[in-house]
């Protein structure tokens, strides 16, 4: 299955992309702020270091991935009509294509995430692009099907 998404330039991880909760970092942190490991982190790491940073985000990372507020894979939609015409209703909430780069991939579907956003994991990076080019084809009126156009992209 194909899917696409959008990204800053360089931004996409492919296989290596998670999902997260909208604020996972503070809530994962508040979960763990109280805990023996934590203590342990700051008796070992002297607070504002570079030493302490990262071993400070490695503990919440840990804590996000064990208790489910990162998932593998990503935010994503799937490169079909449906998947197509539920991205234009969404970024009329969403300012998704501010993002200059897309992203199109092949992938498994892991259902949806946290926020109700397809998530899927990249198997392999298809294409990537500008926003501009693909949004060209989104916002043309005259093209009823968009799918065949954004193939095109693609080859």
């Amino acid at each position: 299955m194909l899917y696409f998404r959008f990204d800053w330039k360089n931004d996409f991880k492919g296989k290596e992309h998670k999902s997260g909760l909208a604020g996972w970092f503070d809530i994962c942190f508040d979960k763990i702020s109280d805990t023996q490991e934590y203590n342990d982190l700051e008796e070992k790491y002297n607070y504002g270091t570079n030493e302490y940073d990262v071993a400070l985000d490695n503990l919440v990372k840990e804590y996000a991935v064990e208790n489910g507020y990162i998932l593998d894979g990503c935010s994503c939609f799937t490169l079909t009509e449906e998947g197509i015409e539920e991205f234009t209703n969404y970024i009329k909430d969403h300012p998704i294509s501010e993002y200059p780069e897309i992203n199109i991939f092949e992938g498994i579907d892991k259902g949806y995430g946290h926020d109700g956003e397809q998530v899927a994991e990249c198997t392999k990076i298809v294409y990537t692009g500008e926003t501009k080019e693909f949004m060209s084809i989104i916002n043309n009126e005259n093209i009823k099907n968009k799918l065949p156009e954004i193939l095109k992209l693609i080859k």
